[in-house]
């Protein structure tokens, strides 16, 4: 390769292959954008990464059990679905770690179940 003269370099900046250059700095830029991003990424608590994970995972296994319940019968279904319910609500009752939507109806049934603590009033 020869060393350019000044009067070649100038022709170089107005030829179409500075315009590619210009255009690898610009990405040369972004990706120096992108180490910022990553470097934010990398100041995420180790706990997101592990409920995003385990979110992942629960929709890979949901999936086939969803595929197999088209199999199961209806009624099974529903006691499932009903049993499932019954157990959160008696967790809500006896625990009181019942959602803000649903405090009033849980004030209301809560002093008929036992529970962990005396019930708000």
């Amino acid at each position: 390769m020869t060393p350019l003269g000044r009067e070649d370099v100038g022709q170089a900046l107005r030829s179409p292959q500075s315009q590619r250059r210009v255009s690898v700095r610009r990405m040369v830029t972004a990706i120096a954008a992108t180490l910022t991003t990553l470097d934010r990424i990398a100041k995420v608590p180790a706990t997101t990464w592990w409920t995003l994970a385990a979110i992942v995972a629960g929709v890979f296994l949901v999936v086939p059990l969803i595929r197999k319940l088209r199999q199961v019968s209806g009624m099974w279904i529903a006691f499932g679905l009903f049993l499932g319910v019954v157990l959160l609500s008696a967790h809500w009752i006896y625990h009181r770690t019942e959602p803000a939507i649903l405090k009033p109806f849980v004030d209301v049934v809560a002093p008929f179940f036992p529970a962990k603590v005396p019930p708000r009033r």
